[in-house]
């Protein structure tokens, strides 16, 4: 009864299960139990002009963006089973895509930020080296940490979000008279009246006070819901986990109210829940808290009203660059379509009105409005390769508003940068005539990884490839964009072009330097014939940027037919390059490594430590395959904690666990918190990578909570050995660097070499080199021995 019909717009649906989810909730088939698949879908490739209606109103016919598209679905999530997506899964379904003969894949789902060399984005290697073109989404962390961009790959196209030009308002009114706005989680065209009450007020008997204000699942007292409205405070729980369970209490609707003068009123429509939602903000929380108190409150929801808006402008939650696995010499993301409050197909089942549309937000709205686009372009140019369609994207794309400004971040005073948007806001018109593309092969993404030291296993890898098309430096790579994370005064890169038009394209540059940079092409025109490349250099030069801070400008390749080839330039300027760490087996012996200069002068080398780990041991037990709750960090079974302090006279810290310690298939994940002035927990860092081989730096001068979670396991119990450093300022005599000190000179390479010696060959030890001008940190490279 579950199966899925296929027909002449859905050609394929299988599904994918190795861990046996669908024996504990689901469906045994490729049909879903969320929106998210059919949402995401629909979006792609729904059909032309099909009449969208929504709680009984219609707004109009949507298209998706190739909807004479056919589809092939692959499902490797388990939504009941905390949204499980299996690795093993989600590798089964891409190798069986590509075999099926797709010609884009669409994979609206979270990655890895520290590697291009995890299973899932070699898996999206071979697609692409088989002609796949692949849309991925960034993620939805916005401002979350430094860089929190999913999917570093460049053979992949990874997707911001941003809005549109339509959006949709309403007014809550209280039974006292006060009317706030509101945005919904659906929309709603019908007017609806319904008492009011305090999500704690109807909690049942024993429910945590502060858990039932958020409306925890099984929190929510039915006899005392019956049929009202119930008020939720903001966070922690999901947005869909608050609706059911007022919706299980048998409640008619949920406002859900912002309650943190801290937090930005992020009034968002598009989540898919099962009960109707209205969100309003910090204003109407307040005033709800104060008027909901009694028996007799009530609530009047008025429909919702669609009306114009300024766009597009960068979603505050789409995650945001710098690529953390390239060093900064990668932009990502690539592109930005619209993901906010996205009109596609639903789940009858699990709608709040029981129709076939519904409103979603997230990078994963963003992401198939990419993949759809590229269908088209793949449609017209059959011959294009994936990189081909992803520079005709990029070049082409958009960074004003309807108002002819900058693209803005949305909830912010602030203009959006490539790190929020990449390349800018797709053009779906302009991206049929691109005029040139910047191509590239999976040669060139080898020796992409090489260049950032992640494709080094196997062992000879680099070494064939490398020896027969000699080293590059990664910015390098011929991308659409021009990224360099480490500018040490300066620095040329090549790129090639190949005239995709059916003319001769004549191209002049024009140049928007990045503040504190002086750019210059070598080429003051390029005359390209159809089908023939040229390859052109530019040279980036600091002038007066600052140590560490980023810049962003553009070069664009103009003609007289109107073709604009537009590519983001990104820039960091840095005193010094060295290497973030050197690592050896060994208990005695030396490295030499390359340091290069962006001063002239002396620069002091002062080594600390090494200092051997102190280790301890937490059992674990009965992983489960859930992800670790980071908004409500907890022990249990399989997760443990304890704390550690770094003192203000160290150097560093660091937690660490390693695979070699564990049986295969073992998965520990480390979470790590540092304890706020006020005693709350501020996240620092969750790699979430695939085995047990994680680490977190910690900085001087602060106390973390360190969890230890136990994600997946062979056996049911783990006995978890955890490895902590702290590495004081002083030298233990094990470790020293030559010269000392560095007589530097400007863009100058200089061989430094570190030894040790005298170390416990048993155990694992951590130091570091500082390099230092009148006792100012330039920067540091990490020294793990015996690892």
């Amino acid at each position: 009864e579950n199966n899925v019909v296929c027909n002449n717009k859905v050609i394929g649906a299988r599904w994918f299960d190795s861990e046996g989810h669908s024996d504990v909730a689901g469906f045994k088939s490729p049909r879903e139990e969320f929106n998210h698949g059919t949402h995401v879908a629909t979006t792609a490739a729904g059909n032309l002009d099909t009449e969208a209606v929504i709680d009984g109103a219609s707004l109009g016919p949507v298209s998706g963006m190739a909807p004479a598209a056919r589809l092939a679905v692959y499902k490797v999530c388990w939504i009941a089973i905390g949204g499980s997506c299996p690795t093993s899964d989600m590798l089964a379904a891409i190798d069986a895509a590509v075999s099926d003969g797709v010609d884009v894949i669409n994979m609206s789902l979270g990655g890895t930020r520290e590697t291009i060399d995890d299973p899932v984005s070699q898996a999206f290697f071979a697609a692409a080296e088989a002609g796949v073109f692949v849309a991925v989404a960034v993620g939805n962390d916005g401002e979350s940490g430094p860089s929190t961009v999913d999917h570093n790959a460049p053979w992949v196209t990874s997707v911001a979000a941003g809005t549109h030009s339509r959006t949709f308002e309403g007014e809550v009114s209280l039974g006292d008279g006060q009317t706030f706005p509101y945005t919904a989680s659906s929309l709603r065209f019908t007017d609806t009246a319904a008492g009011l009450a305090l999500a704690q007020e109807v909690a049942v008997d024993g429910a945590d006070p502060a858990e039932a204000r958020l409306c925890a699942p099984g929190t929510l007292d039915a006899d005392k819901v019956a049929g009202r409205a119930v008020a939720c405070a903001r966070g922690v729980y999901i947005f869909g986990e608050k609706s059911q369970a007022v919706a299980d209490a048998g409640g008619a609707f949920v406002i859900l109210y912002n309650d943190d003068p801290a937090v930005t009123d992020e009034r968002e429509t598009g989540t898919d829940v099962p009960l109707w939602m209205a969100w309003v903000d910090l204003a109407a929380g307040d005033a709800i808290e104060a008027y909901a108190k009694g028996d007799d409150a009530t609530v009047t929801v008025y429909e919702s009203e669609a009306v114009s808006q300024t766009a597009p402008a960068s979603a505050f939650w789409s995650s945001q660059g710098p690529a953390t696995s390239g060093g900064g010499d990668l932009l990502k993301p690539d592109i930005t379509a619209p993901g906010r409050e996205i009109l596609a197909g639903f789940m009858p089942t699990s709608n709040p009105d029981g129709g076939h549309f519904g409103v979603m937000n997230g990078t994963s709205m963003a992401s198939p409005h990419l993949a759809g686009l590229a269908a088209l372009i793949k449609s017209a140019n059959p011959d294009w390769s994936p990189m081909a369609v992803k520079s005709a994207i990029m070049t082409t794309a958009y960074q004003t508003n309807t108002d002819g400004e900058p693209i803005q971040r949305t909830y912010a005073d602030a203009a959006a940068t490539p790190f929020h948007t990449g390349a800018g806001q797709v053009d779906g018109r302009a991206m049929f005539e691109p005029g040139l593309v910047y191509d590239s092969g999976a040669t060139d993404w080898i020796l992409y990884g090489c260049a950032i030291g992640q494709f080094q296993e196997p062992a000879d890898t680099c070494e064939t490839v490398e020896g027969e098309h000699g080293t590059v430096d990664p910015s390098d790579l011929n991308y659409p964009s021009i990224a360099i994370g480490d500018l040490i005064g300066r620095q040329t890169i090549t790129r090639t072009v190949t005239n995709v038009d059916d003319t001769v394209g004549e191209y002049s540059p024009e140049v928007e330097a990045p503040p504190g940079f002086s750019v210059e092409v070598d080429r003051e025109q390029l005359s390209v014939r159809p089908g023939e490349s040229a390859t052109y250099s530019v040279t980036v030069t600091r002038t007066d940027a600052g140590n560490g801070e980023w810049s962003f400008g553009s070069l664009t390749w103009y003609d007289s037919d109107g073709h604009e080839v537009r590519s983001p330039i990104t820039v960091r300027a840095l005193d010094i390059a060295a290497p973030n760490e050197i690592t050896d087996q060994v208990a005695d012996g030396s490295a030499d490594y390359d340091v290069t200069s962006g001063i002239e002068g002396t620069i002091d080398l002062t080594a600390s430590g090494p200092v051997a780990s102190d280790s301890r041991t937490l059992a674990l037990s009965n992983p489960d395959g859930s992800d670790f709750p980071t908004d409500d960090p907890v022990e249990r079974d399989q997760t443990k904690a304890f704390e550690i302090t770094v003192p203000d006279d160290a150097v560093m810290g660091r937690v660490a666990t390693f695979d070699a310690d564990y049986e295969p298939g073992t998965d520990l994940d480390l979470v790590v918190y540092a304890k706020q002035p006020d005693g709350s927990p501020e996240l620092i860092s969750a790699p979430f990578l695939e085995g047990s081989d994680e680490y977190v730096d910690l900085e001087a001068g602060r106390t973390y909570a360190v969890y230890v979670d136990l994600w997946g396991a062979p056996a049911d119990a783990v006995e978890a050995e955890v490895h902590t450093w702290v590495v004081p300022e002083a030298a233990s005599g094990n470790l020293t660097v030559a010269p000392e000190p560095l007589e530097a000179t400007l863009g100058g390479v200089h061989t430094v070499t570190a030894s040790w010696s005298g170390l416990d060959e048993d155990r694992r030890y951590l130091g570091t080199i500082d390099y230092l001008t009148d006792g100012a940190l330039l920067g540091r490279t990490i020294v793990a021995l015996n690892r």
